[in-house]
């Protein structure tokens, strides 16, 4: 039964609280304490004792700015500083970080528009006493270092002195140091209040307390405290009496031991300094030997030992010095002794009894305390890496080692992904084990045991793993240990194992994979950890905050806080816990927020049952939330909202007393969609009140759709469930099992690159079934070719005679029964140079008879088997079955255009003509006839009669006769060569020899073979070639016309011929792509349905023309040669612009995958820093470029980011490197699957940003392809971060500032350090003292007397909760003597109330004079492209085809165009488009939610469906155009049933004769199938070694090339993207949109015309964000907006409505804006605002930028961290609205270091370190401040009605540096670079999850070079650091290696 109910899923309830939700349960979040202090400051006069500077900075800086904006504008804020350095520093901090005016007046007496003065403390009296400042003009006074107030004769006394005396005093705020002294174990609390009572004598102002530690007493549960007395016996074992004495022995020896190596070798002292006393190492040994002993006992000290001696043997290997290593071996001895020891008396005892019999007081008490947590046994899997059998290595000590890979998949079974997938499993989530107990079973354990010493916690943990394993009661422990890397004068061994090792010690805690933690007071604070129910200080703490921070940690509800004390100290820990209690009382009472006390709980426990739970569904069994629990879900909903890893989200409450009650008033986070103010109900009691207007909040929330009916805050995924239907959107699940029913098993998920399908290739219907039919009328198309940039001398290397096809006689034509609708000239390039390409529609139409038609099939046929030689297996000739039937025919073109009968007719009588052998008789009558032999081919009949050779006829050469002589020494003549090599005798002696010219065997000539892709010329043969081919005869072919047949085929006809299956394979493509836009213009009425007949298509266009390229690269070439005549002054960056060495300009022109460096090296970006919403395999395939013509034709490139993975991933040998066996790379930009593991704890890490909204970890489904997303390129670390290596192969990414500081940023400090310890205590000290001492010995004689004291002889006892699930117990209605009657008038019934004066209504924008932009040349400059220009859609043809041809052709296809351009600017504006929707119609749905839904929408997944869904796929060009291998002339087909038997049983089609197929083809599929599985068999079983069975090893495609191509699934998602980005292009914004919603996507809302059909309207833009939440918003507005006018001059640009200019600048922790939301969702919204112009300004960029280029362009430009730069280089930070102590330090320290480097992008200032350094740092980007910079663009982009030309014209001012410098120097990503530079040798690993729970490492392997690591705060930045940290290793080793290179050549 138990087992049956452990696999029933259980609702967890709303309030329950697991170990890893550290979620408030008694209170509402707090506050930070800055924030605390600051409401206070605003309320009274108060002093703040923070020891941070920075604390102190924060507050100062917050007071001044809201006394200085809100309050009284005509009064000033004044700042003192005892300290000049601090003032100076101060004033500084207000200039840069607040739009205020301040001034210093240090010699000026004029204060101005001042609004702000720093001045020192002697300077203010000054100020005062000559009245420049009267004390009525001040409203503020910040008092630094007021401490100094106690002291007469101070300035600071004498200020307070004059201030007190002020009529009207200012508020007043004092700034001091900490209350609490670490190196005190508890200060006086009598002292400590009478020095707080004389400062706020002096100052006249109270004390405040909150603090971080306060915070802890104030909101964490009460653990039960108690002391758990340990005896001390009198006398102690024999054992361990024996162990002391061989210790003392050794310590005597060690005393008397003399090492004085100054009497010796005096003269040399200074040498052996560093050589250290031998006795140091080998006492500390002693020590821990010692003290193990002593507290723990012989069993303990035989393990302690153990490791000890361990330790010892390392050491002996590492010293240098004889005396050192002497000692070192005395000591191992005495270990070895130790062990001997112990091992003769345990053997008598089994391991339980020797446990209890050798273990001292103190390990049994702590045993007994465990033995209370006894469950069901832990299962063996979940033991401890050391078992308690003693280890036998050195490895095996230690205790945190991780479990290896094998045991894993031994304890958890086999790793799966989703069912049905093949290869890498899909990425999952390491799901923490919660371990939630059964109902009535004991919560289970989670503790921290506390101890002071590492090895102390080395040794107990050895102790509880072996006592788990021996006694049955602490079976169910499973202990791990962590500790400090290494205490003073320990050596340890690998710092960064040691690093690891702890880090899966903690993890493994946190995933409750042991419940037990022994530590040290390392983890007392700042390390993410579970909340425990039991904490232990095995060792007392250290001091009051030790204490008060340890007991923090048990945070569990009715959690146990026990410490372990030994008798003989009992009395002096129990003085020392008294103390602490009246200190923190005394804490307390002096902070102004104070928590309810726990009578006033207590209270609220009972008034809880009054009060019946909220259950939604009104079924019992459901979740409910009673008054009790409410706060904790209201928690629990906040820390779900969207915020930033500095920021934590508060609910924001206040009292509010009314006729001796109370009620509270309660409010979310400014980003909650719910923004009203929610009122509880009047009652006595104030955590009463608190909790009723909790639950009256959830209440609300599930109303708004917030909660869901479990009432748990509705995450990403549920709201995106609820979207999907209204999007049109399917799960990845729906789409696997609709395609697993088309296609069977799915062995790679759906959308990604791995996945790869085939498709059908398309035949235009415009070329179906359009075979002419004798006596019908047919459309001829002549296909006339112009030679439009004949091929230029240079380039003619035979200097051949250029041939322009215009002037040929004979052409051919398209014979079709169908019209072929307009489509647009083409360029193809042949031999004579670029020619112009198009179809003209003859004015007759034919009409065939029979023999005609015959004829034509015929020639058809001869033309494409005979002369170009396509017909090839598996093709079949057959017009009446063929689908693509149309005829070709020769066409003359005088008199007029009309089929060529005659040469039909020659054709069809010579059809069968091959060369034959002429007789010497027949050949003396030859005569020769130059006229036959000018246009003519001719075929050599003495050789390859089977397959002749066929040669066009270049020259007839009258100088040569088969007499003259022959070149080369074998031959006197040619006539003697053709006698002794064919044996042929020429009979005509004086006839003239023909020069001739092979004919093409290319027939691709989409693209020329002399220019590359990107339009650049490549390099030409020299001139010293070109003369030997031209006149060298050995170079040339000659032939004899007496030997030679002539082809009826003129040379003019077969050059035009060999053009025939590029011409038609084009035509094809771009009848597709008007096909695709006609169905558009049918569906939604976007373009012509049909072409007016006067219309016609520009031209397809490369980019380039021929003669561009050709005149580009003369000009080249002539600088090369003025650059040669130049001195060369390489000095500056604009000169290596504007003039390139020679090497240089040819590495850029020919683009041969180089690996040279741009003077402009930027060192941080990385294409993954982009938010998660675009996708970074942008790069379709490797470019034509990057690889060499003269690859097999077969092969076919890899598409951008593919991986080709076969099987699971490998083993990782614990480096996180996976194995490589079977990866390969397909381009720089490849980054791991989706569908690779992650196994670590956490899922993955792409998706994982500053934002928190919904799981630490995100699953990242297939944004994956997007959040690889986007590499970006550096100068400022992704998400800007500083990063630091730490030696050569290991770089971390930091998230708190830099560990330097600028000289700048040094925070100054008063010079004399003050302590709370002055002598002068205060008149009242006597009475406060005496207070105190009888309050502690109250509280001494209260834990005496109490439970909370345990005697060493009384029997621990802990009383566990239990668990029930039941509706009754959740809610914990308690049991009260109160009668409900006697409660029921402690409330008023007016609970639920929503504050009525407040309504959520948005008000609309005040007119404002000079609105909108604010003009300016500067910005004006370049603006020769209007975003929102829209052309007249009504008049539109809509797209050119050659644009849609270009967006359906992939980079595979290696044409002279494809997608990846389109595809960019595609993914931009959609990603634009998507958002704006989103945004509009999604009004109050917080940006993580949307971020989501956007994701879905633009993944790579829901693309390819909607791809799928519009079959793209069979329109795409997906493979290069190999005539021979890949395409079917017309008239020819493939059997279809034939070809399905042939790939199912795999076997290649070379191994059958045309013969054999042909007859196949007839029969029916059983008996073709039966056929050819006997000729499958017949080939599997004939031997290997038979040379007639080597023709099965034929490799085998699993396709038809001839029919099918494969396209991997993303790669129809990337032409989706480009399909927008031509409709883009072609027919404006609203053009793609409309294209967008016909594909499915939607961008626009839907409309329903008068004749029912579909149509779409226009989007609207939202209304004002002004919320009426107070009263007089407009006017709370301008004074929240106080001084922002500036910004708006410094924008450029006057908002009409500013409710959107303080919503952009509002930070989510800016909890005094009530007016807005904060600026997330408009940063979400000006992202993809900013994304698309800069993108679409790089697409429309004259320079024309390459895909790659402009991905790299597009991510260096769009990210987070340019963004950042920017913004404070145009001061977005003083204008910053926030609320984040943490954000604030961030942001203070990278505007220093921003203005110390003159706010420049060069990586140069980012880096500290040079040469072999092995340290380095780049600074830290704070990300809120790219945020903002993305939600101003936002703000405007509403304010101006949704105007890009209005974002543009303020951010193109503020972004032009960085626009033309990058697109100049086109930067690259440190990832990209690293897979270029090594492309096989580099692999990336796994990501880990490190031991703070909040960083990731990843390595990269070099094969070669080493193992280089990155740390950063998520995966993608940890990538990027690690690529960085690898780069530096190899430049400075490629720099060392060359430097060596050239000392040895000299």
């Amino acid at each position: 039964m138990a087992s049956q109910n452990a696999q029933t899923p259980r609702i967890i309830p709303p309030h329950v609280v697991l170990f890893n939700d550290n979620i408030y349960t008694k209170s509402f979040t707090p506050k930070e304490y800055q924030v605390e202090l600051l409401d206070v400051a605003e309320v009274k006069d108060i002093i703040i004792c923070l020891l941070n500077r920075a604390a102190q900075n924060f507050v100062t800086l917050q007071v001044v700015n809201s006394f200085a904006s809100y309050h009284d504008s005509k009064k000033l804020c004044v700042i003192i500083m005892d300290d000049p350095s601090c003032a100076n520093q101060c004033f500084q901090d207000v200039s840069d970080f607040t739009s205020l005016p301040v001034y210093t007046l240090k010699e000026s007496t004029e204060v101005g528009d001042a609004r702000v003065i720093v001045t020192t403390s002697q300077r203010f009296l000054e100020l005062l006493e000559k009245e420049i400042l009267a004390p009525d003009s001040i409203q503020l006074l910040v008092v630094d270092q007021c401490h100094l107030s106690i002291k007469e004769e101070t300035d600071i006394a004498k200020v307070m002195q004059k201030v007190n005396a002020f009529a009207t005093r200012p508020r007043i705020l004092g700034l001091t140091t900490s209350l609490l002294d670490d190196k005190v174990k508890c200060k006086d609390p009598a002292q400590l209040e009478a020095q707080i009572a004389l400062l706020e004598s002096k100052m006249q102002c109270q004390v405040e307390t909150a603090s971080d530690i306060l915070s802890i007493l104030r909101f964490y549960p009460r653990p039960h405290e108690s002391i758990v007395e340990s005896s001390t016996p009198k006398t102690a074992c024999s054992l361990s009496s024996e162990i002391n004495r061989l210790i003392d022995e050794a310590r005597v020896f060690l005393s008397d031991h003399v090492y004085d190596l100054a009497s010796v070798y005096g003269d040399f002292i200074e040498e052996l300094e560093e050589i250290g006393d031998p006795r140091s190492l080998p006492m500390s040994v002693l020590d821990d030997l010692q003290y193990v002993v002593d507290t723990m006992g012989a069993w303990c000290a035989d393990r302690a030992a153990f490791v000890l001696l361990i330790r010892v043997e390392n050491l002996k290997v590492k010293t240098k010095y004889e005396r050192h290593y002497i000692l070192l071996c005395m000591i191992s001895t005495l270990l070895i002794k130790v062990r001997a020891l112990c091992d003769s008396e345990f053997q008598q005892y089994n391991e339980c009894e020797t446990i209890q019999k050798f273990s001292s007081h103190k390990i049994l008490r702590l045993i007994e305390i465990l033995s209370h947590y006894k469950d069901k046994p832990a299962e063996k899997q979940e033991k401890a890496p050391d078992e308690a059998t003693e280890p036998s290595s050195p490895a095996e000590t230690d205790s945190s080692q991780p479990k290896t890979e094998d045991k894993v998949a031994k304890e958890k079974g086999p790793r799966r992904g989703r069912p049905g997938f093949r290869g890498s499993p899909k990425k999952f989530k390491r799901t923490p084990q919660i371990m939630l107990p059964l109902p009535g079973e004991a919560e289970p354990l989670c503790g921290l045991v506390f101890v002071s010493r590492r090895f102390t916690a080395q040794v107990l943990y050895n102790l509880l793993n072996a006592a788990r394993n021996a006694m049955p009661a602490l079976a169910s422990i499973v202990p791990q240990y962590t500790a400090s890397l290494a205490e003073e004068g320990e050596q340890v061994k690998d710092l960064e194992k040691e690093h690891r090792k702890q880090e899966e010690v903690l993890k493994r805690f946190r995933l409750r994979e042991c419940n037990l933690l022994v530590c040290t007071p390392v983890v007392e604070e700042s390390v993410e950890l579970p909340k425990c129910n039991l904490v232990i200080r095995f060792d007392p703490p250290s001091s009051f905050k030790s204490m008060v921070q340890s007991r923090g940690r048990a945070k569990v509800t009715n959690a146990y806080y026990l410490t372990i004390v030994d008798t003989n100290k009992t009395r002096e820990y129990v003085d020392q816990w008294a103390k602490a209690i009246s200190l923190e009382k005394l804490f307390l009472s002096r902070c102004h927020n104070s928590e309810p006390s726990e009578e006033d709980e207590n209270k609220a426990d009972q008034l809880c049952s009054l009060v019946p739970p909220f259950n939604p569904s009104g079924d019992p069994s459901r979740a409910s939330v009673a008054t009790c629990g409410a706060m904790a879900l209201v928690n629990r909903y906040c820390a779900k909202l969207p915020s930033d890893t500095f920021t934590r989200l508060t609910p924001l409450w206040c009292y509010e007393n009314i006729d001796g009650k109370v009620r509270c008033r309660l409010r979310l986070p400014i980003n909650s969609p719910f923004k009203k103010e929610v009122v509880g109900a009047l009652t006595v009691s104030k955590s009463f009140a608190r909790r009723l207007a909790a639950l009256e909040l959830c209440k609300c929330l599930f109303q708004m759709g917030e909660l869901d009916q479990d009432l748990q805050p509705v995450g990403k995924e549920t709201f995106l469930a609820q979207e999907q239907e209204k999007l049109g959107l399917n799960t990845e699940e729906e789409i696997a099992e609709e395609e697993e029913e088309d296609d069977g098993v799915l062995e790679y998920r759906p959308g990604t690159t791995k996945r790869r399908q085939y498709y059908f290739k398309k035949v235009a219907d415009a070329l179906m079934e359009c075979r002419p039919e004798p006596c019908q009328g047919a459309y001829l198309y002549f296909i006339n070719l112009k030679l439009s940039c004949p091929l230029p001398e240079e380039q003619n290397t035979r200097g051949r005679k250029i041939y322009p096809p215009e002037e040929a006689p004979k052409g051919f034509g398209i014979l079709t029964l169908k019209p072929i609708p307009k489509i647009c000239p083409f360029p193809i390039f042949t031999r004579s140079g670029e020619v112009s390409v198009s179809l003209d529609i003859c004015p007759d139409k034919v009409e065939l008879t029979s023999e005609q038609s015959e004829k034509v099939v015929a020639f058809l046929n001869y033309t494409f088997s005979s002369v170009l030689r396509l017909q090839k297996h598996l093709m079949i000739f057959s017009p009446e079955s063929a689908e693509n039937s149309y005829y070709i025919v020769p066409v003359k073109k005088k008199p007029r255009l009309q089929v060529d009968w005659e040469f039909l007719d020659l054709i069809w009588e010579q059809k069968d003509l091959l060369p034959s052998e002429i007789i010497e008789e027949e050949r003396t009558k030859f005569v020769f006839n130059g006229g036959k032999y000018q246009d003519a081919v001719v075929m050599p009949w003495y050789r390859n009669q089977d397959q002749p050779q066929y040669f066009y006829v270049a020259e007839i050469c009258s100088n040569l006769s088969p007499t003259s002589e022959f070149p080369g020494e074998d031959y006197n003549t040619f006539q003697d060569y053709y006698l002794a090599k064919y044996g042929l005798k020429i009979q005509c002696v004086d006839q003239p020899l023909l020069d001739v010219d092979h004919t093409s065997a290319r027939l691709n000539f989409l693209t020329p073979r002399y220019v590359n892709r990107k339009g650049v010329a490549l390099p030409v043969s020299s001139e010293h070639t070109k003369r030997n081919k031209r006149e060298n005869l050995e170079q040339k072919q000659i032939l004899v016309a007496e030997l030679c047949t002539l082809h009826p085929f003129p040379a003019s006809l077969w050059r035009q011929a060999v053009c025939l299956p590029c011409i038609l394979y084009r035509v094809n493509g771009l009848l597709l792509a008007d096909e695709l836009r006609c169905k558009v213009a049918t569906d939604i009425n976007l373009g012509f349905k049909k072409l007016p007949i006067e219309f016609y298509w520009q031209p397809l266009d490369f980019g380039w023309s021929l003669a561009d390229v050709l005149q580009k690269s003369r000009e080249a070439q002539k600088n090369e040669l003025n650059v040669e005549e130049v001195e060369v002054k390489v000095e500056t960056p604009v000169q290596l612009e504007k003039i390139k060495p020679k090497e240089e300009k040819v590495e850029e022109e020919t683009e041969v995958k180089g690996k040279g460096k741009s003077w402009l090296e930027i060192g941080t970006w990385s294409n993954e820093m982009v938010p998660p919403d675009h996708d970074d395999d942008d790069c379709d395939s490797i470019t034509d470029d990057m690889i060499s013509d003269d690859l097999p034709s077969n092969l076919t490139m890899l598409s951008g980011g593919e991986t080709i993975i076969d099987g699971p991933v490998g083993e990782d040998w614990g480096t996180g490197i996976q194995s490589h066996s079977k990866v390969r790379y397909g381009s720089p930009t490849i980054m791991p699957s989706q569908s690779s593991i992650i196994d670590g704890g956490f899922g993955s890490f792409n998706s994982y940003s500053d934002y928190n909204s919904e799981e630490e970890f995100s699953d990242l489904s297939d944004e994956v392809d997007y959040a690889m997303e986007q590499e970006t390129t550096q100068s400022v670390h992704p998400d800007g971060l500083r990063i630091e290596f730490k030696g050569d192969h290991v770089a971390e990414a930091f998230d708190d500032g830099p560990t330097f500081v600028m000289p700048s940023e040094v925070i100054a400090e008063p010079e004399d350090s003050f302590l709370w310890d002055w002598p002068d205590l205060g008149d009242n000290w006597e009475d406060i003292k005496l207070r105190y001492e009888e309050m502690v010995v109250m509280h001494q004689e209260r834990i005496m007397d109490s439970k909370k004291y345990l005697h060493h002889k009384e029997e621990i006892k802990i009383e566990r909760k239990v668990m029930d699930y039941g509706p009754e117990k959740i809610h914990r209605h308690h049991e009260t003597d109160i009668s409900p009657e006697s409660l029921k008038d402690e409330m008023v019934e007016n609970s639920g109330a929503i504050d009525n004066e407040e309504t959520s209504e948005k008000v609309g924008a005040t007119p404002r004079e000079n609105i909108g932009e604010i003009h300016d040349e500067t910005t004006a400059k370049k603006l020769n492209f209007r975003f929102d220009s829209q052309p007249d859609l009504e008049n539109h043809p809509g797209p050119s085809p050659s644009i849609i041809l270009q967006a359906l052709t992939m980079s595979n296809a290696n044409d002279g165009i494809n997608l990846e351009r389109l595809e960019t600017i595609g993914d931009s504006f959609l990603k634009y488009a998507i958002t704006t929707y989103l945004y509009c119609s999604h009004e109050n749905i917080h940006e993580g939610k949307l971020s989501h839904l956007r994701s879905k929408q633009v993944s790579n997944l829901q693309l390819y469906r909607l791809g799928r869904e519009k079959q793209l796929g069979r329109s795409m060009i997906a493979t290069k155009f190999e005539p021979h291998d890949n395409w079917l002339p017309p008239c020819y087909y493939v059997p279809w049933k034939l070809e399905k038997a042939l790939i199912k049983a795999g076997v290649p089609p070379g191994l059958w004769n045309r013969q054999e197929l042909a007859s196949l083809r007839h029969l029916d599929n059983e008996t073709i199938d039966k056929i050819v599985w006997e000729r499958k068999n017949e080939l599997d079983s004939a031997p290997l070694d038979d040379p007639a069975s080597s023709e099965h090893l034929l490799p085998f495609v699993p396709y038809n090339l001839l029919t099918q191509h494969s396209i991997p699934d993303k790669s129809l998602a990337d032409c989706v993207e480009a399909l927008i980005g031509a409709y883009l292009i072609a027919c404006g914004p609203r053009g793609a949109l409309l294209f967008m919603s016909w594909l499915g996507i939607r961008v626009l809302p839907k409309a329903v015309a008068s004749d029912n059909s579909q149509q779409y309207g226009k989007l609207k833009p939202p209304q004002s964000p002004l919320l009426r939440n107070v009263p007089n918003p407009k006017g709370e507005l301008e004074k929240m907006l106080y001084g922002f006018e500036k910004f708006e001059e410094r924008l450029k640009y006057r908002f009409r409505d500013r409710a959107y200019l303080l919503q952009a600048m509002s930070h989510a922790s800016y909890s005094p804006n009530r007016l807005t939301d904060c600026y997330q969702r408009l940063e979400f919204l000006g992202d993809a605002v900013l994304d698309y112009l800069i993108t679409r300004y790089l697409y429309e960029d004259e320079r024309q930028h390459s895909p790659g280029a402009l991905t790299d362009l597009r991510s260096a430009l769009v990210n987070n961290a340019i963004f950042a730069v920017l913004a404070v280089r145009h001061g977005f930070h003083q204008f910053f609205l926030h609320l984040s102590p943490g954000l604030a330090q961030v942001i203070q320290r990278f505007v220093r270091l921003q203005q110390a480097n003159s706010h420049c992008l060069s990586p140069q200032y980012y880096v500290l370190g040079e040469g072999d350094v092995s340290e380095a740092e780049d600074i830290e980007v704070p990300k809120a401040l790219g945020d903002v910079f993305e939600s101003v663009a936002g703000a405007i982009f509403l304010d101006s009605g949704m105007s890009l030309d209005a974002v543009w014209h303020t951010y193109y001012a503020m972004m032009a540096p960085e626009l033309d410098l990058f697109s100049a120097h086109v930067p690259k990503s440190p990832i990209r670079e690293l897979l270029e530079r090594e492309p096989e040798t580099a692999k990336f690993g796994k990501p880990e999850k490190l031991a703070d729970g909040r960083r990731v490492r990843v390595s990269v392997e070099v094969f070669g070079q080493g193992v280089f690591r990155g740390i950063g705060r998520n995966y993608r930045i940890a990538k990027s650091t690690a690529a960085k940290c690898a780069l530096r290793h190899l430049t400075q080793h490629q720099h060392r290696g060359g430097t060596g290179e050239a000392n040895r050549a000299h």
